[in-house]
């Protein structure tokens, strides 16, 4: 029952879930990524991520680049 804030990134970023069901809003809708699944968001791509369900999720998320910038916050 929780979200990120919606926002782009300077370099590519790969999410593995682990457990539970991620959803994942882009800028042509939502998608669910479940446990085992792995999604890569290329630079500049709008993205929100949220958790819908009453299950924990545990997602790791690795950033490309040697030093990752902050995140822009989309309005």
């Amino acid at each position: 029952g929780n979200e990120s804030a919606s926002h782009v990134r300077h370099e590519e970023e790969v999410v593995f879930v682990h457990s539970g069901t991620l959803t994942v809003g882009l800028p042509g809708g939502e998608l669910e990524v479940v446990p085992g699944d792995t999604l890569t968001v290329p630079i500049g791509m709008q993205r929100q991520y949220s958790n819908k369900g009453d299950d924990t999720v545990e997602a790791y998320v690795v950033r490309g680049g040697d030093s990752p910038r902050a995140a822009e916050l989309v309005s």
